[in-house]
């Protein structure tokens, strides 16, 4: 895992941005550099071979001059010993007179390691002309009635320039690597000054806001464009702070109003009543409520698909539209209430929302008889049987609320019995599919037997029980929702339970 995380680190150092500024600044740098170099290099020798001509054309002028008084009275001998006196310049290696280019020359001698020697032709001018290795100069005898008399070339050596050019050229490309490293080293430190660290301050302030520190500001230290975005974000920063204050403010409300509807003193006769609430964000879509009448009570479960506060919103529809109904018709069937509550959700979900949610719902009519008919699509109840000492699971049949206009057709009344002594647990989704770190769910059959293991226990126990032991098996991504009733017969009084939210 470190060495994973090193490598990591690794390839986003190598990936960032002042990774690659260094990258194009080092290969612009050596374009120019060798650019630079090839130029110096260019000039340094057309300097040497410049030096060079230069002296090899007043050494063949002289040459001619001296060569202009032998020709002219034909004297071979005197011309051979004309060039014989160059043989002691170390720089020549060959030198020949021709009075006519198709003739043998009238003199001539040459090194062993010179080059061959040919005739200048009519056409060749007088001059020095330079190749890689040697320099041959070509001069016109002319006599005393400034006739030409013949050509005279002499070829000189370019090794001392050429080991000459070698030195100089290595102390160039040093200088030229030197002065591009150093502009390198200095353009790097420029941008890590004025670019890359003001980008990381702004990076860091950046993640630090994403983390929610809400003051993080970056100081502003140039009028540049570096400035100007930092200016920018401290104004984005100080806008995300006033929002976040603002939704949170909004979020503190609504978790208020959703709360303040939960019924707090549960006081049903006949019944002991505890229920509890838990948000997986800050405003949950789960719904419960206990409604008492004066022949026992109406109760409400459901879920709204979805978190935060549309959910709740929905929720609070929810409650509102079940409660009047009640109000208006204690003894309403469930069934009718759950589809006047389906009508009210749908309208309100799909033409004033605009949105496509759904819940689940499951409305309850308690009487003190033990007698319970219920209507709607929610989660399983559970009854624990006290005579038989066993849970027994009751399915909900129907559909959800808020995705069909109409859906009596869907929706069917059931009914079960509570004798005395027997437990009835309602809960949302969130309590068994909640998972374990290896990915199992809680199931209804763990729950079941969390229930039967403190059946005996007062229902805000059972209640605090089941919470703790949901929380152990893993962390909830969904809202949680029980509710806890013990029946305890017609003539019971009524039990104070307890809310928690």
């Amino acid at each position: 895992m470190t060495g994973h995380v090193e490598h990591a680190d690794t390839k986003r150092r190598i990936g960032s941005l002042e990774a690659r500024l260094a990258l194009v600044t080092g290969l612009v740098l050596v374009l120019v550099s060798a650019t630079l170099f090839v130029e110096l290099a260019a000039r340094e020798r057309t300097k040497l071979i410049a030096a060079k001509t230069g002296a090899a054309s007043m050494l063949v002028a002289l040459l001619a001059t001296e060569l202009a008084a032998a020709i002219d009275f034909g004297d071979a001998d005197d011309a051979a010993s004309h060039l014989d006196d160059l043989q002691g310049n170390t720089d020549i290696v060959s030198a020949a007179v021709w009075s006519d280019p198709a003739r043998p020359p009238i003199a001539r001698w040459a090194t062993a390691d010179s080059p061959p020697m040919t005739p200048p032709s009519a056409n060749d001018p007088d001059g020095a002309t330079a190749t890689r290795d040697w320099l041959v100069a070509t001069k016109t005898v002319t006599g005393r009635r400034g006739t030409a008399l013949a050509r005279v070339r002499v070829v000189f050596t370019l090794q001392p320039e050429n080991e000459a050019f070698k030195t100089n050229r290595l102390q160039l490309f040093w200088m030229t690597a030197g002065l591009a490293a150093t502009a390198a080293l200095l353009l790097v430190a420029l941008a890590r000054r004025y670019v890359i660290g003001p980008l990381s301050r702004l990076a860091q302030a950046a993640t630090a806001l994403a983390d929610g520190d809400l003051s993080a500001r970056v100081e502003i230290r140039s009028n540049d464009e570096i400035g100007d975005l930092a200016r920018a974000f401290n104004v984005m920063g100080k806008a995300v702070a006033f929002r976040e204050e603002r939704l949170h403010k909004e979020i503190e409300l609504a978790q208020h109003i959703q709360t303040s509807i939960l019924p707090r003193a549960l006081e049903v006769t006949g019944l002991e009543v505890a229920a509890t609430m838990i948000p997986a964000s800050e405003v949950g879509g789960d719904y419960y409520d206990v409604l008492p009448i004066e022949n026992g009570c109406w109760i409400g479960i459901g879920d709204v698909a979805g978190h935060g506060l549309d959910a709740g919103l929905i929720m609070l529809m929810t409650q509102a539209t079940v409660a009047a109904l009640v109000a208006r018709d204690p003894a309403a069937s469930p069934k009718d209430v759950v589809c006047v509550v389906n009508e009210v959700l749908f309208e309100n979900i799909r033409s004033r929302l605009l949105r496509d949610d759904h819940a689940t719902l499951t409305i309850l009519r308690y009487e003190r008889s033990g007698h319970v008919v219920f209507a709607g699509a929610h989660e399983e109840i559970i009854v624990y049987r006290a005579r038989e000492g066993r849970s027994e699971i009751i399915a909900t049949p129907g559909t959800w609320v808020g995705g069909r206009r109409d859906i009596r057709m869907g929706t069917v009344e059931s009914s079960l019995r509570l004798l005395p002594g027997d437990v009835m647990l309602l809960h949302t989704d969130g309590v068994t599919e909640i998972r374990s770190p290896r990915g199992e769910e809680f199931g209804i059959e763990r729950l079941c037997a969390e229930l039967e293991r403190v059946n005996e226990k007062p229902v805000s126990e059972i209640t605090e029980h089941l919470v703790t032991s949901v929380g152990a098996w893993g962390e909830a991504e969904d809202d949680v929702t029980i509710l806890v009733c013990r029946y305890r017969g017609p003539g019971g009084p009524p039990r104070s339970g307890q809310s928690l939210t």
